[in-house]
C-alpha cells in the first residue's frame, strides 16, 4: 500500500515538472517579439546655400529681403531699403 502511494507521488511530481517545463517553453516562445524596421527618407528643404555662407557680392537684394522677412517675421522690407 505504501509503495503504491509513493509511486503515485513520484508520478505526480514528474507530471508537474513536465507541465512546468512545457509552460516555461511556451512563455519563452511568447516572449519573443518581432521588431519592425522603420526607415525614413529625408527630403532636402533648401537646395540653395545659406545666405551667410555665400559671398556678399553674389547675393541679390530680393534674396536678402526674403531672408530678412523669414528671419524676423516682418511684413515690410528692412530699413536699409527704405
Amino acid at each position: 500500500m505504501m509503495r503504491k502511494m509513493l509511486k503515485r507521488k513520484k508520478r505526480k511530481k514528474k507530471e508537474k515538472t513536465l507541465k512546468s517545463k512545457r509552460k516555461k517553453k511556451k512563455r519563452k516562445r511568447k516572449k519573443k517579439k518581432k521588431v519592425k524596421e522603420v526607415t525614413t527618407e529625408f527630403e532636402g528643404l533648401n537646395k540653395n546655400k545659406p545666405l551667410w555662407m555665400r559671398k556678399p557680392e553674389d547675393i541679390k537684394p530680393e534674396e536678402y529681403s526674403t531672408f530678412y522677412k523669414s528671419l524676423t517675421n516682418d511684413w515690410e522690407d528692412h530699413l536699409a531699403v527704405k
